[in-house]
């Protein structure tokens, strides 16, 4: 299972959290610079879903473990820290 998740958004970031407690295989994709609840869209008008599916929906799922681990690194534990760090949260 795969979530899709904005680092800006608080609602998706405790969401996505309480996700993870109850399902710990999921995979965590978060967009750094986003804050729109609905960023499935946003990687729609960016043009970067086709992408994100073939690697989502790839055999292998590597692809989508590194995009995954590296997204969650950067969003949650950099630009989440950075946005409390400043009051943004």
């Amino acid at each position: 299972m795969v979530n899709l998740f904005a680092a800006d958004n608080d609602y998706d970031y405790v969401c996505s959290r309480k996700m993870k407690a109850v399902r710990p295989g999921l995979l965590e994709v978060c967009l750094p610079h986003s804050k729109h609840h609905n960023v499935l869209q946003t990687m729609i008008n960016s043009q970067s879903a086709r992408l994100f599916f073939k690697m989502a929906l790839a055999r292998n799922d590597t692809a989508i473990r590194l995009v995954s681990t590296i997204t969650k690194v950067y969003g949650i534990y950099g630009v989440r820290r950075i946005r409390k760090l400043f009051g943004f949260v």
